[in-house]
């Protein structure tokens, strides 16, 4: 599994998971594994980043746009942080 971590940027950050796929595909062709291989599964996370302590509301704005990028993108799987994810403490 591939974790990448989605930012603001919903052309960008589509475009960083759509170029993740072609880049398996030259790569597995480059290589001379079957063509048929699957790429790994991409995991779209919301980058932490991108949070607000703040205004918890417009953290809910940025979520929504990593959301939409990793659908765009493909993902397989996506984690979306939660909109005061900024106050929660950091795991150690």
């Amino acid at each position: 599994r591939i974790e990448v971590p989605t930012g603001g940027d919903v052309f960008l950050e589509l475009s960083k998971l759509r170029a993740f796929r072609r880049c398996w595909a030259e790569l597995t062709k480059a290589i001379g594994l079957p063509l048929d291989l699957q790429p790994p599964p991409i995991h779209a996370t919301g980058s932490r980043r991108e949070r607000s302590r703040r205004d918890p509301w417009v953290n809910q704005l940025r979520a929504s746009t990593e959301l939409l990028a990793a659908i765009f993108g493909g993902a397989d799987m996506i984690s979306v942080e939660v909109a005061d994810g900024a106050n929660a403490p950091t795991p150690m």
